[in-house]
């Protein structure tokens, strides 16, 4: 994901232009910190993993449905790197218990070669970079008024595989632990070091008692037993052929997985130079270890949500992050509707978007914009 970063400031500029265009849409929250996923809780709330603006300023806020929105955990590890900021991003949420995955951060820096990294000579601004961590509440953290505030110190704690506990000094705890702490980084032949970065994950529909996990710069579907931490590699993507745009192949890039039934639906955003149509998503079969074609012609695919409708056909959603992030001017995200294998736009004027929450009652949709820094509401 670290080659979109740059391209993130350039987008920002598209919001007065852009205004006014596409669908009817409802801004529910705005002011968020670089917001890059979120999860929607049974009561109808949302925590949103914020990247922060500087070093270890990463969070969690909880925002509500009138868009009221407050910190619920401040702290974690974030990092600025290419002039943007990378930190939390995928969250799930059971029983009280908040699972964070914590992105590639700055562990390595650009190299000397174009497409090139390095080990960061600096150092990365924290040792807990592309991890999973479980913040277990005392109390149901939707109706808590004081959040928690993590320190760097806090993070040599959790990387000494020690447990944090926070008190918010309202009477409540979060116990934090480390459950899978995932390579920083490998040698690669081409770009001398790639990094981790898990970016969105889900629960086994099998057993909820493990999550599978998207690794968007190991190109990688993983697989994190939640009580003892072991991870499992269950597939590497290959390149995806760029049809007929120079380099002739770019990483898949996987950015979100699904549970959809006993299968995992995972979307591919892939990676520079961000080619028109190449962007899919795919069907995995954990039984088999196969993948299946899903949707195709997508560009810069980041998310999916699938709505049952009993006694009709069900519908999917998908999210692209621009259109055509290459340009000069980049151009806007889309949210599409698929009643058939037809698609519908829903709007093609969204700025950054980087994931998308459905509510299976109402079948309204949410969407993060990171530049923005707002989530909006589209009603189905």
């Amino acid at each position: 994901m670290h080659r979109i970063h740059s391209r993130f400031r350039r987008l920002a500029a598209l919001v007065g232009l852009l205004a006014g265009v596409g669908a009817a849409q409802t801004t529910i929250a705005t002011g968020l910190d670089s917001p890059i996923r979120l999860t929607r809780t049974a009561a109808g709330n949302f925590f949103v993993s914020e990247a922060g603006q500087k070093p270890n300023t990463g969070h969690i806020s909880l925002v509500d449905r009138a868009g009221s929105r407050r910190v619920l955990l401040n702290g974690l590890p974030s990092a600025i790197k290419e002039g943007s900021a990378v930190g939390p991003t995928g969250t799930l949420y059971r029983d009280r218990v908040l699972y964070v995955l914590i992105g590639e951060g700055d562990v390595l820096v650009n190299g000397s070669a174009p497409g090139t990294e390095v080990s960061n000579p600096a150092g990365p601004a924290s040792p807990i970079f592309s991890s999973l961590l479980s913040v277990t509440f005392s109390a149901d953290p939707e109706t808590l008024t004081q959040g928690f505030t993590m320190t760097p110190g806090d993070h040599y704690k959790l990387a000494d595989g020690l447990d944090l506990t926070l008190d918010n000094g309202a009477g409540a705890t979060a116990t934090i632990s480390v459950v899978a702490d995932f390579r920083d980084a490998v040698p690669d032949p081409f770009a001398i070091m790639r990094s981790s970065d898990p970016f969105g994950m889900d629960f086994d529909p099998k057993n909820p008692r493990a999550v599978y996990v998207a690794d968007a710069a190991q190109n990688s579907l993983l697989r994190v037993d939640l009580d003892s931490g072991r991870t499992r590699t269950l597939a590497h993507f290959p390149p995806f052929p760029n049809g007929g745009t120079a380099p002739p192949v770019s990483d898949a890039v996987p950015t979100s997985v699904h549970a959809y039934g006993s299968h995992v639906l995972i979307t591919f955003l892939s990676g520079f130079p961000f080619a028109t149509a190449v962007g899919r998503v795919l069907d995995y079969d954990p039984a088999t270890n196969t993948t299946a074609p899903f949707i195709y012609n997508l560009t810069t695919a980041m998310d999916i949500a699938f709505r049952d409708r009993p006694g009709l056909r069900g519908q999917f959603f998908t999210l692209e992050f621009s259109l055509n992030l290459t340009a000069a001017q980049p151009a806007p995200g889309r949210l599409q509707r698929y009643d058939s294998p037809v698609a519908t736009v829903v709007s093609g004027a969204l700025i950054t978007p980087t994931c998308l929450a459905l509510d299976p009652a109402t079948g309204d949709l949410y969407v993060t914009e990171l530049a923005t820094g707002r989530i909006l509401k589209f009603t189905n």
